[in-house]
């Protein structure tokens, strides 16, 4: 019997995937903010998918900028707006892959999940430097959405497809109970659970190596009763109080 796992999804994972990422990326602005409510529904349920919320934040932040009339004019509403939901989730990807020790430099972690630097550049100069511009916003934000859709949603959705196809029938316990696919290092996304225990494990690993250093430097210590720097004396010599000469202490005249 499979454990349950806490899931967002009402009904078939695959399908909900399907029918929210047709929506998401539709050229239709109501179409769109259709899967923003899809969307709003799946977060207050929780456990859903850090990309599945960034997807949502660029996409409103894309809606946002537009008026009734759908022009986009120029703003710093707008601006901020798009600058934050890239900020997040450039973030939200780089910190998944922090499970070392020390802080990985960002552009490595990047490099490793195949996003555009300039990404990075952009949030950077969004979050400690001069705001970017509107046009470079857009651009980030559209490249943003291209790369959760190689990265998330069709990878995302080809795994569901196949636990439904061979695991579960459509429409029973175990398909609303089936949860979202294992995140892996090509979709840039991990839980926090999973990046806290590679952590605790790591720490426990070299705790183990220092006491294991520090046991040979004790045995070391014990076989050896002078220090190492005394060896070099001949065998016949031996230490003289600072104070006394040739053994006494000498008569000062005062």
């Amino acid at each position: 019997m499979r454990v349950p796992r806490r899931t967002p999804y009402l009904h078939s994972p695959a399908s909900e995937l399907k029918a929210v990422h047709t929506l998401l990326y539709s050229r239709s602005p109501a179409d769109r903010r259709a899967g923003l409510e899809r969307i709003s529904v799946w977060l207050n349920r929780s456990a859903c998918p850090y990309a599945v919320e960034n997807t949502a934040a660029l996409v409103e932040a894309q809606l946002s900028e537009a008026d009734e009339t759908g022009r986009r004019p120029e703003s710093m509403a707008s601006r901020l707006s798009l600058n934050m939901a890239i900020v997040r989730f450039v973030n939200s990807l780089v910190d998944s892959y922090q499970t070392g020790m020390f802080a990985a430099p960002v552009k490595t972690i990047a490099m490793r999940v195949n996003l555009p630097l300039w990404l990075v550049e952009l949030r950077h100069a969004g979050t400690h430097d001069e705001l970017p511009s509107l046009e470079s916003l857009r651009t980030a934000s559209d490249l943003a959405l291209q790369w959760l859709d190689a990265n998330f949603w069709m990878p995302s959705i080809g795994e569901a497809d196949k636990v439904s196809n061979d695991d579960v029938r459509p429409g029973s316990q175990d398909d609303i109970l089936d949860g979202f696919p294992e995140p892996t290092k090509s979709t840039g996304f991990e839980s926090d659970l999973d990046v806290m225990r590679r952590r605790i494990e790591e720490a426990e690993r070299l705790k183990l190596r220092n006491r294991a250093e520090l046991a040979r430097e004790k045995a070391s210590a014990a076989s050896d009763p002078l220090p190492s720097g005394w060896r070099i004396a001949s065998s016949d010599w031996t230490p003289t109080p600072i104070g006394l000469l040739n053994g006494r202490i000498p008569e000062l005249d005062l």
